[in-house]
């Protein structure tokens, strides 16, 4: 009987507080109601505001980690800008990990104006409306902070990377050009035949600086090719058929043991030999140019004179040294150009007032008009 009458006070105790909680489930639907359209608006300009300054600091970080590896990195190991800018986005998620929560901080502290009387509860936060305001206001505001970000590209040279790649030579680089200058090859025209290592802007610079010297370009062959290329082709060839015909008297020596035997096996293996060597020789040696250009002076049409050949010879040098220089050039170009444009103007200013100062109009009185026109009258 005692234990009945305990098992019936569990029972009644659990009905009791499931009971309660019921009540409270209830109260507590009573109490939070769905939040009204102005929480919800204030709840997503609330987080979208944190979210303003993560996209700004993400893309201020970004670009200018990037355009700093791209300047450094970039030129020295010849990165391209996309892996430049990966770089950069490392640099930009480290900062929004460390100063994120300073930043959400402050930022909430910011927002934190009128907070009481449009305060939601816990319940009305965890419902599907605030939950989509707050994700709405999350996207806008990281959307407008990185628009807003984009604005350092303002305080960011984005020529520069690319600037510092051409003139960038490896070292030693500048010292492999050679010029040669020719007025036997081709009648009537200099032949100019330039070789060194591939490098970006070189042919650009080299055409520039020929036309700064002033000739033009009648004809221009470029081309590209490996150093001493036909004389390791030679020496591999010499080699192969050395080993050719050692295979040959291996596989005579060897014929009275044996008929059967192939006595090509051997040159075979030296031809495989001798191309795996040239493969591995052409992925280990630089590429080279060799460009040619057929050129006459703009002036006379004719050869370029042999007194002038060593001039031009050490200008092309100069200009294949120096890729940078075809910029330059273009950036002095702009520079006339501008200036052209300010002087026009100023020679038509000048010649307006000289107009104006040659034309002499001598006006009649208002009354001696009068008069006239009342003479006319009275006639």
């Amino acid at each position: 009987n005692n234990n009945h009458n305990e098992n019936g006070k569990n029972i009644k105790s659990a009905a009791g507080d499931a009971g309660e909680a019921g009540a409270e489930t209830a109260s507590a639907a009573a109490v939070d109601p769905p939040p009204t359209a102005r929480q919800l608006m204030i709840h997503a300009i609330r987080t979208s505001i944190p979210m303003i300054g993560f996209g700004f600091m993400d893309n201020t970080l970004m670009i200018h980690a990037g355009h700093y590896v791209d300047c450094t990195l970039g030129v020295t190991f010849g990165l391209s800008t996309l892996a430049a800018a990966g770089i950069g986005q490392i640099f930009s998620g480290v900062g929004g990990v460390v100063f994120g929560d300073a930043l959400e901080v402050a930022f909430h502290r910011l927002a934190g104006a009128g907070r009481t009387a449009t305060a939601m509860t816990k319940a009305q936060k965890a419902m599907r409306a605030s939950r989509m305001a707050g994700l709405f206001g999350g996207v806008v505001g990281v959307g407008l902070g990185c628009t807003l970000g984009l604005v350092n590209l303002l305080f960011v040279d984005e020529n520069k990377a690319s600037l510092l790649k051409l003139q960038a030579l490896e070292e030693g680089q500048e010292f492999e050009f050679e010029v040669e200058v020719d007025n036997l090859a081709n009648p009537g025209y200099t032949t100019v035949r330039v070789r060194g290592p591939d490098v970006d802007g070189v042919l650009a610079s080299i055409t520039a600086s020929i036309a700064s010297c002033g000739c033009s370009v009648v004809e221009l062959n470029a081309g590209s090719r490996r150093r001493d290329e036909e004389v390791m082709m030679d020496s591999l060839s010499d080699g192969a058929g050395s080993g050719a015909g050692a295979g040959a008297a291996a596989g005579a020596g060897a014929a009275g043991s044996d008929a059967n035997d192939d006595s090509s096996a051997p040159g075979t293996t030296a031809s495989n030999a001798a191309s795996s060597i040239l493969n591995s020789w052409q992925s280990q040696t630089p590429m080279r140019v060799e460009d040619t250009f057929v050129i006459r002076d703009r002036a006379t049409q004719q050869a370029i004179d042999n007194d002038d050949l060593d001039a031009l010879a050490r200008a092309i040098l100069t200009a294949a040294k120096d890729p940078l220089n075809t910029h330059s050039l273009k950036g002095q170009l702009e520079e006339l150009e501008i200036e052209n444009m300010a002087l026009a103007d100023r020679v038509l200013a000048l010649e307006k007032m000289l107009e104006d100062r040659q034309v002499r109009v001598v006006p009649s009185s208002s009354a001696s008009s009068f008069s006239k026109s009342e003479r006319d009258k009275k006639e």
